[in-house]
């Protein structure tokens, strides 16, 4: 990057605004905390009602056989059996962060912490997305804390509507990305902005 009257020109480097990346992403971790406080400091299921009436059973058996090491490639509960991955219970199960998530937790603590971690990351994206545009911090900070608690984002919690909240998370990543990739091109913009692409595919 080059400099202007001993100013860099690289929007990361802009001093207009106290928001920077740590501080947005404390502030919205601290929303999301303060927000989800009931089902964060308890072992309770965060809830939704897709996630009643078909995602914990689905999540409970992918965990299982994956955990168990092999993969579920039939679903042997539902009408008498169906392909597990190509039937809409297979949902966000190739998706890394859901994975991950069913992995390390109980699977009704998982279905939570990925729609909240979801949410806070939203909010990220936006600012990063806002700050390659060049604008200022201070309006990347407003639009992150906008559009992570937009109603189009927090509702969609109530129906357990995981697929369409990641889409809405990783839709800010990969403007972002794209935009990277327009101005910086390289192998290392373009597989990033591949992998984004890859990862909403997965989410459903």
């Amino acid at each position: 990057m080059g400099r202007i009257n001993g100013k860099s020109d690289d929007p990361t480097e802009d001093s207009h605004g106290n928001y920077s990346e740590r501080t947005t992403l404390f502030v919205l971790a601290c929303l999301g905390v303060f927000f989800f406080r009931d089902f964060i400091f308890s072992d309770d299921m965060l809830y939704g009602s897709d996630t009643l009436g078909l995602g914990y059973m689905a999540r409970e058996f992918y965990a299982y056989i994956i955990k168990s090491g092999s993969f579920p490639f039939w679903n042997p509960i539902i009408l008498g059996g169906t392909p597990f991955i190509e039937s809409l219970a297979g949902g966000d199960s190739l998706y890394p962060p859901s994975t991950l998530l069913l992995l390390l937790l109980e699977t009704h603590r998982a279905l939570g912490w990925k729609l909240i971690l979801h949410i806070v990351f939203a909010g990220w994206f936006m600012y990063k997305w806002i700050r390659s545009l060049k604008l200022s911090k201070n309006s990347a900070f407003i639009a992150a804390i906008a559009y992570s608690l937009s109603p189009i984002m927090v509702t969609l919690v109530h129906g357990g509507q995981d697929g369409k909240i990641f889409v809405i998370a990783l839709t800010p990543l990969i403007f972002w990305t794209t935009e990277t990739f327009l101005h910086r091109p390289s192998y290392g913009s373009f597989s990033l902005l591949s992998l984004v692409i890859s990862f909403i595919i997965l989410t459903t």
